[in-house]
């Protein structure tokens, strides 16, 4: 503690009478100032219900006299010109302990002393919950203190002895992986050197487990067996259920065992196996055994199966039982596929015309085999004259994006993704139509930009007459016409088109206009089609 010593030396000072010729001295020289050369109190920071030893010494002081602090301080005789006192202290809070001296000249020295009186530390509570589970669990710790400057976590486990502790309480989760006993300490320290230490006992058990549970073999043909095999550990039961073949009704053996299971109809069945161990804990195990007829392919199929060089094919499969399944022959890297099963597609692109016979060969259970096979017929193009077009597009059949067959819709507006430097292509076949009608490429929220649009027999063709192409931005609308329509696009009956859709002018794909404000980023045409 800091001590404050204020000395003041009075000076005598000797009247005289005006009339005197010589006055006396001003200062007393025959006396000293007084001093208080020390005043402590050891110790100067205590617990409730203790005390502390006031020590003083002085110089030249005639008399002391103490006032402040507590304990019956106020009321001692001070001994001169040293001594010391001892004060019981049972108020909490701090105290300021004063000693004031005078000196034969009069002087004044004054001296301070504080002592601070506190609570010991205590822990009111300390514990776990709960104290007792499996391993691999948790508990939470919790604790309440009081009067604690710092509180140190040791033992236990799970980072225990390494955590910050809260004050004055606090709770904290600790996971541990590992059975075992273990005992949780908790250490607090408070002022006046008091500490107080609980400690917390948490058992952590072994859980039942079940190292094994499988069946051998797992795959058989209707009518065959298997063999289920068992290792636990920490059981005091196991009890078998689902499945087939009389498992449900076993009484097995532990720790380990093994049962021969019949079964005679295909199907997958589910062997569980359930065992129950210490502290109510629980280990279920489950084994597929999957029993199956032989591999058969119940449909493989090409559609269409006849079309003109440059169009698809969707191959289709549906097996039962198959293990893998290989395709060969055909064309468009039909025999490199890694095929899905037991069902599945694939879209084949065949440029060439010719016959094409595709092969699909499944494997199954046991080494059964089934083969079939499906034969497309690709004819010639009917016009082949179409120079290649300047613009990357990409072609999708009329009736794909309508949903009905040209010349429908009576009417509909639809969004159409185009390439942003390229052409949409919306393909058809007149047939024998007799009829007119009106497409426009209307306004869309979702992408700004001019639209073109042309009626050619080639996709992505727009170095077309004017009656067959039309810019869209300005209110323009475009009409096609299969019976002489003045002023209208005339097609031909029985001649495949395309109505090609672009953001670019045509030709370079550098001068596309899209703008796409829609969060994908594609660009988007919105033909409006109206059948007269």
């Amino acid at each position: 503690m800091k001590k404050f010593v204020l000395i003041a030396a009075i000076l005598q000072l000797w009247l005289t009478p005006a009339f005197c010729l010589d006055p006396p001295p001003l200062l007393n020289d025959s006396f000293e100032s007084v001093i208080i050369t020390s005043f402590r109190a050891s110790p100067d920071a205590v617990l409730e219900v203790g005390n502390t030893t006031i020590s003083w010494a002085t110089a030249y002081a005639t008399s002391c006299t103490p006032s402040g602090g507590t304990g019956g301080w106020d009321l001692l005789d001070i001994d001169l010109p040293s001594g010391s006192a001892l004060i019981d202290l049972t108020t909490l809070g701090t105290h300021t302990f004063t000693l004031a001296c005078v000196g034969a000249d009069s002087s004044i020295a004054i001296a301070n002393e504080v002592v601070t009186v506190s609570n010991p530390v205590s822990i009111s509570s300390f514990g776990a919950l709960p104290n007792s589970f499996l391993e691999g669990g948790n508990t939470t710790i919790s604790w309440t203190t009081a009067d604690a400057t710092s509180c140190t976590p040791s033992g236990g486990a799970g980072g225990w002895d390494s955590l910050s502790i809260d004050l004055p309480s606090g709770s904290t989760q600790i996971d541990i992986a590992a059975a075992g006993t273990y005992t949780f300490t908790l250490t607090c320290d408070g002022a006046g050197g008091s500490a107080a230490v609980e400690t917390e006992v948490v058992t952590v058990s072994r859980p039942v487990t079940i190292s094994s549970f499988g069946a051998l073999p797992d795959s058989i043909l209707e009518g065959g067996s298997t063999t289920l095999s068992w290792t636990t550990a920490d059981a005091t039961s196991c009890t078998p259920s689902g499945g087939t073949g009389g498992w449900d009704a076993l009484t097995l053996e532990l720790p380990a065992g093994s049962a021969l299971i019949d079964i005679a109809s295909a199907g997958t069945y589910t062997f569980t196996l359930t065992c129950d161990g210490a502290e109510g804990s629980t280990a279920v195990e489950t084994e597929v055994v999957t029993v199956s007829p032989p591999v058969t392919i119940s449909s493989f199929s090409a559609l269409p199966d006849a079309f003109i060089e440059g169009g698809n094919t969707t191959i289709s499969w549906t097996t039962t039982d198959a293990t893998s399944c290989t395709p060969s022959g055909g064309a468009g890297g039909w025999d490199t596929l890694t095929l899905a099963l037991p069902d599945g597609s694939a879209l084949i692109d065949i440029a060439t015309a010719g016959t094409y016979t595709f092969t699909l060969t499944c494997d199954g259970a046991e080494g059964s085999t089934a083969i079939e096979t499906a034969v497309v017929t690709v004819s010639p193009d009917s016009n082949p004259n179409c120079d290649p077009s300047p613009l990357a597009g990409v072609i999708e059949p009329w009736a794909s994006f309508w949903g009905v067959e040209f010349p429908g819709p009576s009417y509909d507006t639809k969004h159409a993704a185009v390439p942003g430097s390229g052409y949409l292509a919306l393909e058809f076949n007149t047939g024998n139509v007799d009829d007119w009608a009106i497409v426009e490429l209307v306004n869309s929220t979702w992408t700004s930009g001019i639209r073109t649009g042309a009626y050619s027999e080639c996709p992505g063709d727009f170095d077309v007459t004017t009656e067959c192409i039309g810019s869209w931005g300005t209110g323009d609308a475009l009409t096609w016409s299969t019976n002489d329509r003045f002023g209208a696009c005339q097609l031909k009956a029985n001649t495949t088109y395309y109505f090609n859709m672009t953001f670019t002018d045509g030709f370079d794909p550098k001068s596309s206009t899209c703008e796409s404000l829609v969060f994908d980023r594609q660009c988007y045409a919105r033909p409006q089609y109206f059948n007269r």
